[in-house]
């Protein structure tokens, strides 16, 4: 009877894949590959269709679903955020605070999962009648569905552990106190003058070739640091990569990475990607997506609670290092940094670009 519950699973599986399920938001898929993987009489033949010994030469089965945010999974070794615990509490609330924050009507930025705004900082100072603000601060407060609140709190989870390395986005205050409530799934950085995709767009071709050693040199203290403490950052692109101003030469300064939604500890599994992102994500390695070759060999085998086995990859500094490589190509027409050639070695990441038709590095 379980193996016939089993089958039934997968045919249903099945069928609403080729009926539509592409056509799913995207919270709906994956909250679906949640069940699936938790449906007990599914997962004896899901792993006999994952399972085989030569990890590293065959391409991920296809599954009906995109990428899976591993911070808000109920499997415990998905849980891949810093040691201290996510906050429990989901929404504002209402108490009363003193100082902190007025948060403006200056829209920085609006992404998947949170929406940043400048903000203020409230200072009393007893010899003025009247109270002063400070400019230059960002707020970023989390979405109000469950995912965004859980990777808004993995964020400042991730930063409580890399936010004071150099070179990395520093976590100036958690849950802070805005407009007099306390705002627990957000947090304040410094305010940023731009990132690096905003600057490459705008910036000549020589003055860009001036500015490269300098850049690649505050990126790669960063990674480096976040390796250190045991994590990658998992979404290096240079929409992620912030700046503090421009120097007297035309070179970005004071940068800093951002953006830890997908941010893993090194070891853990991370959940692959939908192969039908393969094409448009294409600073992404290719072993990090269901379908395709495992050119990084870093897809292990994973037990779930449940006892049964899974294939994920793994989050491996090298993920990192291949997107860093490619950057460098898109912005400076150049991967032949030393540093990168010799933790990578030649063509280990496999195909990245557009179309994927390049070799790097």
């Amino acid at each position: 009877m379980a193996k016939l519950l089993g089958v039934l699973g997968l045919l249903c599986i099945f069928m609403r894949y080729a009926t539509g399920v592409r056509s799913m938001p995207k919270e709906e898929k994956e909250h679906e590959l949640i069940q699936q993987l938790e449906d007990e009489d599914v997962m004896p033949s899901l792993h006999d269709l994952l399972h085989d010994n030569n990890l590293a030469s065959t391409p991920f089965p296809s599954p009906s679903t995109p990428r899976v945010a591993s911070g808000w999974s109920s499997f415990g070794f998905l849980e891949d955020v810093a040691s201290g615990l996510l906050e429990e509490e989901m929404e504002s609330t209402e108490e009363g605070c003193s100082g902190g924050y007025a948060k403006t009507t200056n829209l920085l930025g609006s992404g998947t999962y949170g929406t940043v705004y400048e903000a203020e900082k409230k200072i009393d100072e007893k010899w003025y009648k009247k109270r002063q603000r400070q400019r230059g601060f960002a707020l970023k407060i989390a979405k109000e569905d469950r995912h965004s609140i859980r990777s808004v709190q993995k964020e400042m989870a991730v930063l409580d552990d890399v936010g004071t390395c150099e070179g990395v986005l520093p976590m100036i205050d958690k849950s802070p106190c805005v407009d007099g409530k306390k705002m627990p799934n957000s947090y304040v950085t410094k305010m940023y003058a731009g990132d690096l995709h905003q600057w490459w767009k705008a910036t000549p071709i020589m003055t860009r070739v001036h500015c490269y050693r300098t850049v690649f040199n505050q990126v790669a203290t960063g990674l480096n640091c976040m390796f250190d403490r045991g994590w990658i950052h998992d979404d290096i692109k240079a929409a992620n990569i912030l700046y503090e101003g421009i120097d007297a030469k035309g070179c970005p300064e004071g940068l800093a990475l951002a953006d830890f939604g997908l941010a893993v500890q090194i070891g853990k599994p991370i959940s692959a990607f939908n192969e039908e992102d393969y094409m448009s994500a294409f600073y992404i390695v290719e072993s990090l997506f269901y379908g395709m070759k495992d050119p990084l060999k870093i897809v292990q085998s994973f037990t779930l609670q449940n006892g049964r086995s899974v294939l994920m990859p793994t989050a491996d500094p090298k993920i990192d290092l291949c997107s860093l490589a490619f950057m460098i190509y898109r912005i400076w027409n150049k991967y032949e940094e030393p540093g990168l050639q010799k933790k990578l070695g030649a063509g280990a990441c496999g195909p990245m670009g557009p179309g994927r038709t390049k070799l790097l590095p």
